[in-house]
């Protein structure tokens, strides 16, 4: 079930997410264990309560999988380290008594999205950094295209930041063998999600001919 309408934050480096394949296995061998203790009615119980856990388990599992944010954040994060889209530095930290270097992510390109019925709007803000010059380039539309999987609609640049528009569905032409009703009154459809309506047009024009 993923979020519409809402401005989602992909962070980058990410926070460690609770990791259910771990648990799973965990559990599993725990209930193993556990199962060769209990004896009698508690056996039956406790491997019945196992059953329902693994449902749940494996139902979290693959929701995460097929889950379409996940899917988009997973790809933006893929092609931000991919073009290292991150700036890194070093901190001093004292362990067991030494002083040691540890690189960690200063800076990283800010990336929002939004999911829409049937579009995807990526955010991509500009700072005046680096990454404000990348995120303007061609290069930078055709990769994020191939990143997302899905076809660049348009892309609205604004002082602050700019925004790709992504069409979740390719459109399509309508046939008319396909049964479609082409049109009602005034509208008239040309493709799937596209319609003309002829009364909204400031002049029209009919043609005919005659016969003779």
């Amino acid at each position: 079930m993923f979020i519409k309408d809402e401005w989602i934050e992909v962070v980058y480096p990410r926070k460690l997410k609770l990791n259910w394949k771990i648990i799973y296995i965990f559990i599993f061998i725990l209930n193993i264990i556990l199962l060769n203790v209990f004896k009698g009615l508690s056996w039956i119980f406790f491997l019945l309560l196992s059953i329902v856990i693994h449902h749940q388990i494996i139902k979290k599992i693959r929701q995460r999988k097929n889950n379409f944010n996940e899917i988009i954040e997973e790809n933006i994060i893929y092609m931000i380290e991919s073009l290292k889209l991150y700036d890194e530095n070093y901190s001093e930290v004292t362990r067991n008594g030494k002083i040691t270097r540890e690189k960690f992510v200063s800076r990283a390109i800010r990336i929002f999205y939004k999911v829409h019925k049937n579009k995807v709007s990526i955010r991509v803000y500009r700072d005046g950094d680096r990454f404000t010059k990348v995120s303007s380039s061609k290069d930078f539309s055709e990769t994020l295209e191939a990143t997302m999987g899905m076809e660049l609609e348009k892309v609205l640049k604004e002082i602050s930041y700019i925004d790709f528009i992504f069409l979740r569905y390719r459109d399509k032409r309508i046939e008319v063998s396909s049964g479609v009703k082409l049109a009602k009154g005034t509208k008239m459809r040309i493709t799937e999600t596209l319609v003309f309506d002829i009364s909204k047009v400031s002049h029209g024009l009919t043609i005919g001919s005659t016969g003779g």
